[in-house]
């Protein structure tokens, strides 16, 4: 199975990020959560890597689209109330979306095949958020 290929990251705004910090980027998505350059380009940096730790524990390609779309969704909303300054002491962002990853592995229960509606190809985790976000706002 080959990693997705996620277009975004070739975006003008996303590409002028690649040289924030990873703080610099959930500060930017902090204080300007309807700017979705910055969680995009958090997406993009470690998507790949959370995608091939997914990849190995599922047995189907919908199954892991599944779960990273999901482990992303949560972090997207995680996201807006992370504290990041802890004192003094270094905080690792990587090591934050890590440990999502494993909390996904290891709490969640894979939904049988059939009944998974989402698809990478339709729609990346980013655009899958905002698209959400959208919609609630929406009058019924």
């Amino acid at each position: 199975m080959k990693l997705p290929n996620f277009p975004e990251a070739n975006h003008p705004l996303v590409r002028s990020l690649l040289v924030w910090s990873d703080q610099e980027l959930v500060q930017g998505f902090q204080q300007h959560p309807d700017e979705g350059k910055y969680f995009t380009a958090c997406f993009c940096r470690f998507g790949a890597m959370s995608y091939v730790l997914l990849r190995n524990m599922a047995r189907s390609p919908f199954q892991v689209d599944y779960l990273f779309a999901r482990v992303w969704r949560n972090i997207f909303y995680e996201l807006k109330h992370l504290e990041i300054e802890t004192g003094g002491s270094h905080f690792s962002f990587q090591a934050w979306v890590l440990n999502k990853v494993a909390a996904c592995i290891t709490q969640q229960e894979l939904p049988a095949i059939e009944t998974i509606q989402y698809t990478l190809t339709a729609a990346s985790p980013p655009l899958w958020c905002y698209i959400q976000i959208a919609l609630d706002h929406l009058p019924p």
